[in-house]
């Protein structure tokens, strides 16, 4: 039983120097840089709405993150508002919704 034992350790270190040369045989391909870049930025959100960001997220499929994200990208793309009228070079992300509540924003604002 103590040569089967022995043969199986010789085995395994056989195989982990191997694999070692594998791993020295690798080449490191670095990813394609990002076309956009980006940062981590932490935000606080309210323990109540937390549930409520993640049902929204869950019916849409994606991650909690990234709603955040297109949420906070489309409002700053809304901001892009100059004087009475959208700047409809805005990005593509921006929905419509958010758009139409823009215009109606600035409908009433007008009318005042």
């Amino acid at each position: 039983m103590n040569s089967r034992h022995d043969e199986m350790a010789t085995a395994a270190d056989e195989i982990e120097v191997n694999e070692r040369a594998n791993d020295d045989d690798a080449v490191y391909v670095r990813p394609r840089e990002p076309k956009d870049p980006a940062q981590v930025y932490t935000v606080r959100i309210p323990v109540a709405q937390i549930a409520r960001l993640r049902d929204i997220a869950n019916r849409q499929g994606i991650a909690p993150s990234t709603l955040m994200r297109n949420w906070v990208i489309e409002r700053l793309d809304a901001e892009e508002v100059r004087g009475d009228r959208l700047d409809f070079t805005v990005d593509t992300r921006t929905s419509v919704a958010r758009v139409d509540a823009e215009l109606a924003a600035m409908l009433r604002r007008s009318a005042e």
